[in-house]
């Protein structure tokens, strides 16, 4: 088995034909790769879509599983895998027809561990690099512009599974938290300039759900987190690649650390929640930011004041949070 695609899948009864249909009509033989497909415990009717789909397919299989998150849904089908090479795709996007035989060609050929292609997005370039050349994963890290997402390449299943490259359960930024340690201790990785995929834009995206529910948002303030403290620890290990150490603080730690300051100080968050969070902040390897000189102004803004105890009870009690709350949700 050349190929193995995973699709974890939770209430995308709207998107999982379109998806499907793009992962079938492929230039490669049915004997060369599964479908493996997740459903996560679905409420709507894709379940019901996807088995349609696995009884019509020989070589689609659906698990179906309690509602576990991303993370345990890939993790899951990675460990039913048995393709050379994984394809993570996100149930409400599409591929490329007639592709999936030249990523074979190239990543086989060139015994890869990863490799990487475009998306579809006005021609936006992921990469600063030689196209078809193999590098390391370190140098490649830091050729990266750092879209840490996992439908941007193909893995060498081996190689996830010897080193156990797993999703981390329960956060929404799984792939910025595991994608940088896959990266940087690969040692065969190419790029080729071919778009593949397409990201399409789902507004019920957890990471677009616009609703103020605290447990959404403490979910991903929390994530967000995770993602800084794996790392920071993933930049001391890197101490004496300042390459690395720049690559991860302008791909990683600064947009993540930005969003976390966002979501705390803009959001719908009650005073006690905020200031734990800020503490949490303040205890880890993190504290204190440094921030670029070049940064936005509301960007220091938000640095200086989650870098200061005072100046962020201040920020709640003289009512400047609220005020910027009160205008945001008038002018939505």
């Amino acid at each position: 088995m050349k190929l193995s695609i995973i699709i974890p899948a939770y209430n995308v009864e709207k998107y999982i034909d379109r998806c499907l249909e793009s992962v079938v009509n492929q230039d490669i033989s049915v004997e060369d790769y599964e479908i493996i497909i997740v459903d996560d415990g679905s409420t709507d009717s894709t379940y019901k879509l996807i088995a349609k789909w696995e009884s019509e397919r020989e070589n689609i299989i659906v698990i179906k599983q309690q509602n576990f998150g991303l993370s345990n849904a890939r993790n899951c089908a990675l460990n039913r895998a048995i393709g050379d090479y994984v394809f993570f795709i996100d149930a409400d996007d599409k591929i490329q027809p007639d592709i999936l035989k030249e990523l074979l060609e190239v990543a086989q050929g060139n015994q890869l561990d990863i490799l990487r292609f475009n998306f579809f997005d006005s021609g936006y370039q992921n990469f600063h690099g030689e196209f078809n050349t193999i590098y390391n994963g370190i140098d490649f890290f830091q050729l990266s512009e750092g879209i840490w997402s996992a439908w941007l390449q193909l893995f060498k299943r081996e190689y996830l599974i010897s080193n156990s490259f797993y999703y981390k359960n329960g956060i929404t930024s799984e792939d910025i938290e595991l994608l940088p340690r896959i990266y940087l201790s690969s040692n065969r990785v190419m790029a080729i300039n071919r778009s593949v995929y397409y990201y399409m834009y789902n507004p019920s995206s957890i990471t677009k759900e616009k609703k103020y529910e605290i447990n959404r948002i403490c979910k991903r303030i929390n994530s967000q987190l995770e993602v800084l403290k794996s790392n920071v620890t993933l930049r001391k290990e890197f101490a004496e690649q300042e390459g690395v150490m720049i690559t991860i603080d302008r791909t990683v730690l600064y947009p993540t650390f930005t969003a976390f300051c966002f979501m705390i100080l803009f959001s719908q968050l009650p005073y006690e929640l905020a200031k734990g969070y800020q503490r949490e902040y303040e205890k880890s390897d993190l504290y204190p930011f440094h921030f670029s000189e070049r940064s936005a102004f509301r960007h220091k803004l938000m640095f200086k004041i989650m870098n200061s105890s005072l100046l962020f009870d201040l920020y709640y009690m003289l009512g400047f949070k609220y005020l910027y709350s009160s205008y945001k949700h008038k002018h939505e």
